[in-house]
Parts: C-alpha cells; structure tokens; sequence
C-alpha cells in the first residue's frame, strides 16, 4: 500500500516536472520568435551605417534623402508596392555624410514607425549647424523592413549657396540725356474765333399759361373711418419668467489623462526572466536519485 502510494506520488512529480519544462522551453521560443513592437523613433550615432549606404544598387523609387536646416532627413515610399505600410509597422532606416576630406558620420533608427520619413539632426551626426554648402560633402540614406531587403537611396551633394541679392554694379540714376523742358512750339493763346456775348434769341419772361390756384377738390378733413380707443388686448398686468436653459461648462481639457503605452521590447527579457527562474526552481527540486543517475 506505502509503495503504491510512492509510486502515484513519483508519477504526479514527474507530469509537474515535465509541464515545468515545456513551459520554460515557451516562454523563451515567444521571446526569441516574436515580432518586433513598434518603439518611438531613437536615432542614434552609427558610422556603420556608412559602408551599408554606400556600396550596392540604387532605388530611388523606394528611398530618397533630403537636407534642411534640422538635418538629414531620409524618405522612402509606404504604399503596398514598396514598404506596405499598411501590412508592416516597422522599418530600420539609416544615413550618412560622406566627408571626402575626413570622417563619415551615420546614423541608425531600429525598429521605428513605417510612416515615410525620419529626421536624423545635424547634431547627431557631428555637426553644430548645417555645413553645406560644402562640396567634399554627399549623403545618402537606406531602408529595410521584415519584407523588404535594403533599399539606397542616390547619393546627394550639398545644395549650391544662396544666390546674392547685391546687383553686380551699381545702378545709375542720372538720365543719359538731360530732359528738354522748352516746348517744341509755342502755344496760341488768342482764340481762333470771337466768342459771341449776345443771345441768339430773346428770352420770354411771360409764362406760357396762368397757373390755378384752386384745388380741383376741396380736400375732405373728417377720417374714413372712426379710431378706435379699445385696445386690442387688455394686459394681465403679470410678468412671465424667462425660460432658457443654463449652460453647462466642460471641464477644462488639461484634467483628462492618458496613460502611455509602454515602448521597447523589454517585455523579451521578462519572458527570459521568467523562463529562467522556472529553469532554476526544476533543476533545484530535482529528486536526489535523478541527481546522482546524472
């Protein structure tokens, strides 16, 4: 009886040992196989990323880089016949400048938002302000997804400096050739024909008829019809109150809070945390015998 019940005692053991493992062995094939999240864009100092931009072919159609006065900002095409923003959240996108007269600056964001642009500033890649114009100077940009190998954009000079806006010579404000002020003729000033003063006929003072004086209708002074003065409406005398409805004031919008949505992958390393923890507590509960068999 002692024996039978050491051996279901054994055998219940066992099953827990072996469900312990294939937990562990799960929690780190989630860790290891599933995909990246999305994480807010990082950019970071890579020099590396230079020898990625610069050898290789060229697709433009894919990824194409532009300068401003932030940086160096790389673009690349999102719809569903390039990166497939739509099926794929995440992309790698790197830069660099090209220095024929000294170091090549880079720089690397891993695993940012699929959304067609990233700025990566002046500052990262080792410059104060914009350097350009600057011709030992080209830069470059690429972009690679889970579903897209690398894609590079042209390599690009700095832009041409800003036209001047001072004219090359001065310019003259004296006439070539002094105005002449002296009419070409003199004018007339005696008409070519005497006014008359005379009025070709005479005017007539009489009235061509005598105006009446008499109304042609002795105007009547009694009114059409009596006033009359009953008013319309007798008034109650009361004063209704005012109806509305009373305004409601919405809080004001800076109490509502959002709780921010964690970044990274560090849910991974809990997974491992986990998994190793589950590995310890199996191989230190290992039965004594188990032990010394091994």
């Amino acid at each position: 009886m002692t024996a039978t019940r050491s051996a279901r005692r054994i055998r219940r053991g066992n099953l827990l040992r072996q469900a312990g493992w294939l937990a562990a062995a799960a929690l780190l094939a989630v860790a290891a196989i599933a995909p990246a999240s999305v994480s807010a864009a990082d950019p970071q100092p890579q020099d590396n990323a230079c020898s990625n931009i610069g050898s290789g072919g060229r697709s433009p159609d894919y990824v194409w880089t532009t300068l401003g006065t932030g940086g160096v900002t790389a673009h690349w095409a999102t719809d569903a016949a390039h990166f497939d923003a739509a099926n794929f959240e995440t992309v790698t996108v790197r830069v660099c400048v090209y220095d024929a007269n000294g170091a090549d600056q880079g720089g690397i964001d891993q695993n940012t938002e699929n959304d067609g642009s990233q700025l990566f500033s002046w500052s990262l890649l080792g410059y104060t302000e914009n350097p350009c114009p600057d011709n030992d100077l080209t830069f470059g940009s690429s972009v690679d997804s889970p579903a897209v190998q690398t894609k590079k954009s042209n390599i690009i000079d700095c832009p041409a400096s800003e036209p001047s806006t001072e004219p090359s010579t001065a310019p003259s404000t004296a006439p070539s050739t002094e105005p002449s002020t002296a009419p070409s003729t003199e004018p007339s000033t005696a008409p070519s024909t005497e006014p008359s003063t005379a009025p070709s006929t005479e005017p007539s003072t009489a009235p061509s008829t005598e105006p009446s004086t008499a109304p042609s209708t002795e105007p009547s002074t009694a009114p059409s019809t009596a006033p009359s003065t009953e008013p319309s409406s007798q008034p109650t005398g009361g004063v209704e109150g005012v109806s509305g409805t009373p305004g409601v004031t919405p809080p004001p919008t800076d109490t509502l809070t959002t709780t921010p949505a964690p970044a990274g992958d560090g849910w991974r390393a809990v997974l491992v945390l986990l998994a190793s923890v589950l590995v310890g507590t199996l191989v230190a509960s290992q039965p004594r015998q188990a032990r010394r068999k091994a």
